[in-house]
């Protein structure tokens, strides 16, 4: 992101370079969107550590270098990411939702024994 920017503002992240890198590199095996979204988000469950504090805003660069972030930064990582791709973001999200209802649903699980 340009320095002018205010650090804090996440719009554009998606068109950050260590994003979009990132981004391809978690996904360089990956040919859907279907597999794409759920890799990114097993990536940043796996890889960075979730914080308990409200209120706070961090920006991409806290986030990314201390590999650290509330539910809300996290998501906008996610998001940030998923955009980068060109996948449309509600797309991404009602995919990851699907997967994580599927693949960690106990229900689900239990039906197909």
């Amino acid at each position: 992101m340009p320095e002018q920017q205010n650090q804090y503002n996440w719009d554009n992240a998606y068109q950050d370079p260590r994003i979009i890198e990132l981004a391809e590199s978690i996904t360089e095996d990956k040919e859907t969107s279907w597999d794409k979204c759920p890799a990114i988000f097993c990536y940043v469950q796996t890889n960075y550590k979730w914080h308990d504090h409200d209120n706070t805003e961090c920006s991409l660069n806290e986030v990314m270098n201390n590999k650290t972030g509330n539910c809300c930064e996290l998501s906008r990582l996610e998001i940030a990411m998923v955009t980068s791709l060109d996948i449309d973001v509600e797309q991404g999200i009602n995919i990851q939702m699907i997967t994580l209802l599927f693949t960690f649903n106990p229900w689900a699980l239990s039906s197909t024994i």
